[in-house]
């Protein structure tokens, strides 16, 4: 198997590392795991069964320089899936992995003066091109309901974050939260109009990895930022759902989005 690299550290001490995300035990019976493809060589769409089931499909210069993948969306509107760990190909590079390799190099920590801790680039990051998973525990919704007012009360921020994916008429709802254990994905500020988007890519199993890519070219120095959902919040919100955004952008919303459900 590929070992999966990354090197960064978090500014507290307190906050475990964890390079990707990691299921509860109450989840332990919801995880099934995927059937792998039986590629001899390179996965490509002819003959990579992983790749034919996928909405993207990565496009590199170099298929051993990761930092030279760029994601190529279709239209098809088909969940993205990577080459897995059951797969012929699992031992290298096959040109369907990139997220599970671990984030991009050049990523810095950074406090600014109002918003606290954020992320920047030491490297320009080209379109298209990723940037780290938004890693950290995935919980329950009555976790999620519990967890809730103890980091208000504790940090006056919640990081708790809810990805709602819509399959049929079914919807599927994975909730993580980085608060106390996660990855450098976790100091990513949001922002109402921001330079990265949240991908969903799906590896191993069958739950979902929240993956930062570049929408646009991201220079030298820039905060890297995302939305953080579509959800805005009500005149009639309780004053401790309403949080400031302080993204500064001039179609700022005014307040974080906040999905209601979880807490209610």
């Amino acid at each position: 198997m590929m070992n999966f690299q990354d090197s960064y550290e978090h500014m507290d001490s307190k906050i475990e590392y964890s390079p990707e995300s990691i299921i509860c035990s109450d989840l332990y019976s919801s995880v099934y795991e995927f059937e792998g493809c039986s590629c001899e060589s390179n996965c490509l769409y002819d003959n990579c069964s992983c790749l034919q089931r996928s909405g993207i499909k990565y496009i590199f210069r170099n298929q051993e320089c990761l930092e030279s993948y760029r994601m190529d969306i279709n239209t098809s509107g088909k969940p993205i899936y990577e080459c897995n760990r059951n797969c012929n190909c699992a031992i290298k590079l096959c040109g369907n992995k990139l997220v599970q390799c671990g984030p991009r190099s050049g990523l810095k920590i950074k406090k600014f003066c109002k918003k606290g801790l954020g992320l920047i680039t030491n490297h320009l990051i080209p379109s298209g091109s990723f940037v780290c998973e938004y890693a950290g525990r995935i919980i329950t919704s009555d976790m999620a309901k519990r967890l809730y007012p103890v980091y208000m009360s504790k940090y006056s921020m919640n990081y708790i974050f809810c990805i709602n994916e819509k399959f049929g008429e079914n919807i599927y709802r994975t909730i993580i939260d980085p608060t106390e254990s996660g990855n450098i994905g976790r100091y990513i500020n949001h922002s109402c109009e921001p330079n990265c988007e949240l991908i969903i890519v799906r590896i191993h199993n069958n739950f979902p990895k929240l993956c930062i890519f570049a929408k646009e070219k991201i220079n030298i120095g820039e905060e890297l930022s995302f939305n953080y959902g579509d959800t805005v919040i009500e005149d009639n919100q309780s004053v401790g759902q309403s949080i400031e955004c302080l993204c500064g952008k001039m179609e700022c919303k005014k307040f974080l989005p906040f999905d209601k459900y979880c807490f209610e």
